[in-house]
């Protein structure tokens, strides 16, 4: 119609064709590349020029524009189809998109040029489990990865998906190649023997020589991925206590883990004379993660040194869902004591216990002595604020706000009135600050 008007930003491709389209057409399309001859398609630019202002119509209309205002050391490569991570390959015949370990690789069978060329992209990490779709028979989850591609001008390729840094894979057999056209279709287990091949020593699924437009992901029945794999679980007699260890090879929506522990007065007793378990702590996780992960807890709440005592560990989900390991962790008494008076001379938040909890839990923290007289009152004494604030930020509750002389203390919070979720207390003390998070479950 004549107008114009400015753009402030970054264009990878741009349409316009001669028809309103509908959200399952929308969905086709994106974060792909359109055939130059689709029906309705007025103009298709991709903006792959290298210089100069000209920007070429793709459709074959002849509906050429011209850029203002732009340099030639403006122009990019283009990373079309739109996508998290996006490739074109137009002057190469091979290209990946995505992060190593998790990429997708094309390599054109029939040489590339500006009428015949395709594009990829990755698009998440596969660091979530996805269970809420339309899966073939026997496949009931998938990570959060997707790789799609689409070829333009009869192009043909040869596609790799390597999936070696995807959290929680530890049955490379049990996985399958899914495939769907579009984000509306279900998902169909794609192992066609003439086209996918599955290297369960390279962790990667190839395809052949395609030229259909597809998108695909890896998935299985359950065995994969492992929402936390306990590596080690070990306990061993310190001062005053018993310190436990753990390590974790992966991790998926791993909110943290509560520690229990059952006493034992001798192991001769009979099951009825067995002490029950109780949780004793928490310890915070890492969320999301493929790399070895290490924890630590301190159990100093033994009032009997003799006994022998059990250790386990729940794992919880960000969700609030949650499972046992069955691995146990055991010492047999001979626990020293600590001394009471030790000095205090670091403040500290300790995590809230019992976590997750309904409808309270309590709140350790710990006062230190200034022992050279830099950060306190001539009295030691320091001014404390404990707040509570729910996940967006926003202050729901004070807890403590006083003067404190050093000493360790506790705090109850009742969260009768508060909605399930996730919450963060923070402790501010001087220039001490930390903060820790909690999981309200009802």
């Amino acid at each position: 119609n004549g107008t114009s008007s400015f753009y402030h930003g970054q264009l990878d491709e741009f349409r316009i064709w001669n028809y309103a389209k509908s959200g399952a057409e929308i969905l086709l399309d994106m974060h792909r590349m359109v055939e130059p001859n689709s029906a309705g398609l007025i103009c298709y630019y991709t903006f792959d020029s290298a210089g100069d202002t000209q920007v070429s119509d793709q459709s074959g209309n002849g509906n050429h524009a011209t850029a203002h205002n732009i340099i030639n050391s403006d122009w990019v490569t283009t990373t079309a189809p739109i996508g998290e991570d996006g490739q074109a390959v137009r002057s190469t015949s091979q290209t990946n998109a995505g992060n190593p370990g998790s990429q997708i690789q094309a390599t054109m069978s029939n040489n590339p040029n500006d009428s015949r060329y395709l594009g990829i992209y990755c698009y998440g990490d596969g660091s979530e489990i996805i269970n809420a779709e339309t899966f073939p028979a026997g496949i009931t989850q998938r990570p959060s990865i997707l790789w799609g591609w689409c070829g333009v001008g009869s192009a043909e390729a040869e596609l790799i998906f390597e999936y070696d840094n995807i959290p929680g894979i530890a049955d490379d057999s049990a996985l399958k190649l899914l495939r769907r056209q579009d984000a509306n279709d279900a998902w169909e287990v794609y192992d066609t023997p003439a086209f996918v091949q599955h290297d369960v020593n390279a962790n990667t699924f190839t395809i052949l020589n395609t030229n259909e437009l597809w998108e695909y992901t890896i998935a299985d029945g359950g065995t994969n991925p492992l929402p936390v794999e306990l590596v080690s679980f070990t306990a061993q007699t310190v001062e005053g206590g018993v310190e436990l260890k753990w390590q974790t090879a992966t991790e998926i929506n791993n909110y943290g883990f509560q520690v229990e522990r059952q006493k034992v007065k001798d192991k001769s007793v009979t099951l009825s004379e067995v002490e029950v378990w109780e949780s004793i702590g928490f310890a915070e996780g890492h969320g999301n993660s493929n790399s070895p992960m290490n924890y630590e807890y301190i159990d100093n709440q033994i009032l009997d040194p003799t006994l022998n005592l059990k250790y386990r560990l729940k794992q919880i989900d960000n969700d609030g869902s949650y499972e046992y390991f069955d691995q146990i962790a055991e010492v047999n008494g001979n626990i020293t004591s600590v001394e009471d008076d030790v000095l205090l001379t670091e403040f500290a938040l300790h995590q809230n216990y019992p976590n997750p909890f309904n409808p309270s839990t309590t709140i350790q923290y710990d006062v230190p002595v200034d022992l050279d007289n830099s950060q306190f009152s001539i009295d030691n004494s320091q001014l404390v604020t404990l707040k509570v604030y729910d996940i967006l930020g926003n202050e729901v509750a004070t807890l403590v706000d006083e003067i404190k002389s050093p000493g360790k203390y506790s705090v109850n919070f009742d969260a009768s009135s508060f909605a399930s979720g996730t919450y963060i207390y923070k402790i501010v003390a001087g220039s001490f600050t930390d903060t820790k998070k909690m999981l309200i479950i009802k």
